[in-house]
């Protein structure tokens, strides 16, 4: 996994699946863990996650939420110390990878646009 074979995974869309939105936020946190997965089994940096699909996807800004809070929630943190003077949580458990993911839109289009 990883090299050969990779996995795209489904994410709740949150404007759409108010019950499951928070598994969004949890899918999200998973990628860098099965990064260091990887890498422990290779031995070298490969991503097995480095997308998602968002369905129902209405607006560019439901992707772009998406790819900003991976970068910015989930990957920024890293570079936050604890406290004034302190360590970077990077120091403190290791650099999150991929930096970056990718984020598939599946589009409504029609009638059935949803709001």
């Amino acid at each position: 996994m990883g090299r050969d074979v990779f996995i795209t995974l489904r994410v709740p869309n949150p404007t759409v699946e108010k019950a499951e939105a928070k598994i969004l936020l949890e899918t999200l946190e998973s990628i860098p863990r099965s990064f260091d997965a990887a890498k422990l089994i290779y031995k070298d940096n490969i991503s097995p996650i480095f997308e998602v699909i968002l369905p129902m996807t209405a607006s560019p800004q439901c992707f772009d939420r998406i790819y900003r809070y991976y970068c910015d929630f989930v990957v920024g943190k890293q570079n936050k110390p604890f406290k004034k003077g302190d360590i970077t949580i990077a120091e403190w458990i290791g650099k999150f990878k991929p930096e970056r993911i990718n984020v598939i839109p599946l589009f409504v289009c029609g009638k059935n646009k949803l709001e």
